[in-house]
């Protein structure tokens, strides 16, 4: 994910709209097979069976209005960060991943600290 928020700022700020696509579709894989089933998979393991349906719930819904305040908040983070170009193109669009970026490198240092560092 992390590779892929790289390049695809990269594609966007340069341009390259079949990079831009193809990193899209890179990120979009690697999250649904890396950070995205954690609440679906996770819950069953640390919580007993009797409170499972509950406890989903909230990683469910946790997880949902997170997804919500991202696609919320997207839109406005990046036209504040980018700018009116030359001819009426948009620049600097691929900037409002590397808002994403250091959240997903905060999070790969937090998961390796708390995995690896005992």
């Amino acid at each position: 994910m992390i590779t892929s928020s790289i390049l695809l700022s990269y594609a966007l700020n340069a341009h390259h709209q079949i990079l831009s696509a193809i990193t899209l579709l890179t990120f979009g894989s690697s999250f649904a097979t890396g950070l995205g089933p954690i609440p679906f998979l996770l819950v069953s393991e640390l919580v007993p069976a009797e409170a499972i349906p509950a406890t989903s719930s909230i990683a469910l819904s946790a997880s949902w209005i997170a997804n919500f305040t991202v696609a919320l908040g997207f839109l406005p983070l990046r036209n504040a960060l980018s700018w009116q170009g030359k001819g009426g193109r948009m620049e600097g669009e691929g900037r409002v991943f590397f808002v994403f970026l250091a959240c997903q490198i905060v999070t790969a240092i937090v998961i390796w600290v708390k995995l690896y560092k005992r």
